[in-house]
């Protein structure tokens, strides 16, 4: 009962933190892209191709965030890391990708409004499918975006919806990684370099799901046969 009672302010001043970085970062990031603007008036724009650059580059980090999120969340349920590795600190490394991530992934769709290739808009990033370039594709990913803030938050809910929802909640996270890796393929202008990056990360997360799936059905007793 003292563990329950001391993880539950855990989970409270946790989530308090993640709120507050985030609304410090977000009011961070207005700040400059209103500067950027006041800049731009006076004839002074950043450098499109750096930005196109830095857009696909934290799209690629974002996602192999996404994905090492994913994967350590399966080993997390399984023995092999219980017994290797302690439980508090595997819980934060988890909790660390996870919330980097979205913070990546933020990042990348907030550079969108700095590049010239095409107008985006605020409304754009987080209204999903109403965008100007490939509005299926990228809204795909705004969606997923939503979906990982959903099941990175649902840990701080525990203690409200209840252990077996919050899996239920959980279990989206395959449906998060899904969405980024079509809006990834579709949306994405460096196909040839990072196709293979996807097939080999997927097969690999499939992997570890089937494995995971393996190890919980339970193992039929071994006939012993007598003569």
């Amino acid at each position: 009962m003292a563990m329950q009672t001391t993880a539950v302010p855990r989970r409270t001043a946790g989530f308090r933190k993640i709120v507050i970085n985030g609304a410090i970062a977000s009011a961070l990031l207005a700040a400059f892209y209103a500067a950027s603007l006041l800049l731009e008036r006076q004839g002074l724009e950043l450098d499109n191709e750096s930005v196109w650059y830095a857009i696909r580059a934290s799209g690629a980090v974002a996602y192999l965030l996404l994905a090492a999120s994913t994967a350590w969340g399966i080993l997390l349920s399984g023995k092999l890391v219980k017994r290797r590795v302690p439980a508090a600190l595997a819980l934060e490394l988890h909790t660390i990708l996870s919330w980097t991530a979205i913070g990546m992934s933020v990042y990348h769709a907030y550079l969108l409004l700095f590049g010239r290739f095409f107008d985006y808009t605020v409304v754009d990033l987080l209204v999903p499918f109403v965008g100007p370039y490939e509005p299926l594709a990228v809204g795909l990913g705004i969606v997923g975006l939503y979906l990982m803030i959903l099941t990175s938050a649902s840990f701080y809910l525990i203690d409200r919806i209840g252990y077996r929802s919050f899996r239920q909640v959980h279990y989206l996270t395959y449906i998060a990684y899904v969405l980024a890796t079509v809006h990834s393929v579709l949306a994405g202008s460096d196909g040839l370099l990072f196709n293979p990056v996807y097939v080999a990360v997927s097969a690999g997360l499939f992997l570890l799901t089937l494995a995971r799936i393996l190890a919980r059905r339970p193992h039929a007793p071994r006939r012993i046969y007598t003569s």
